[in-house]
């Protein structure tokens, strides 16, 4: 099932964590082994593109990623969000 997290933009001592790309993965435990989880982030758009190599949209703090990425685009109150995932 879904399981959701916020990073507070803190390392594990409590700094405020240097400005950069970030990466996160989840795994879970299935038998006698761990598996890799599918991930999830959920972003407001900023914009759509559409190209020659068809539509992309722009996520505010994450970038231009390929509308094929896009697994969820949802109207909040106030801005829309979409979910993307690897």
């Amino acid at each position: 099932g879904l399981a959701s997290f916020e990073w507070d933009g803190r390392t594990n001592d409590g700094a405020v964590a240097p400005t950069g790309q970030y990466t996160f993965n989840a795994e879970f435990r299935s038998g006698n082994g761990v598996e890799a989880a599918t991930t999830l982030l959920s972003a407001p758009i900023d914009s759509v593109r559409v190209g020659s190599d068809g539509f992309s949209v722009a996520l505010r703090g994450v970038g231009e990623l390929p509308f094929s990425a896009v697994r969820e685009i949802r109207n909040d109150l106030y801005s829309s969000t979409g979910s993307v995932g690897n």
